[in-house]
C-alpha cells in the first residue's frame, strides 16, 4: 500500500525550499492499482494544463478531487 504525494521537489533557484509535496488525505493505492492510478492523474494534469503549469505546480493547486 502506497501513501500518495504529489508536487514536491528539490529547492532550486525557482524553489526556495525542497519538500515532499502534497498529501492526498485518506488516499492510499495498492501496488496493484498503482499504474493505472499515476496514469489517470497524469491525463487530468494534461488535460487540466494544457502544458501552461508544471506537475508539481498543479498538485499543489488543483482540487483534492483531481489528485484521486
Amino acid at each position: 500500500m502506497f501513501q500518495v504525494h504529489l508536487g514536491g521537489g528539490l529547492a532550486s533557484a525557482d524553489r526556495e525550499e525542497g519538500g515532499l509535496g502534497r498529501t492526498v488525505r485518506g488516499l492510499k493505492v495498492t501496488s496493484d492499482d498503482l499504474t493505472d492510478y499515476v496514469e489517470r492523474v497524469t491525463r487530468r494534469y494534461m488535460a487540466e494544463t494544457n502544458g501552461e503549469l508544471t506537475f508539481a505546480e498543479w498538485a499543489q493547486n488543483t482540487e483534492e478531487d483531481s489528485l484521486r
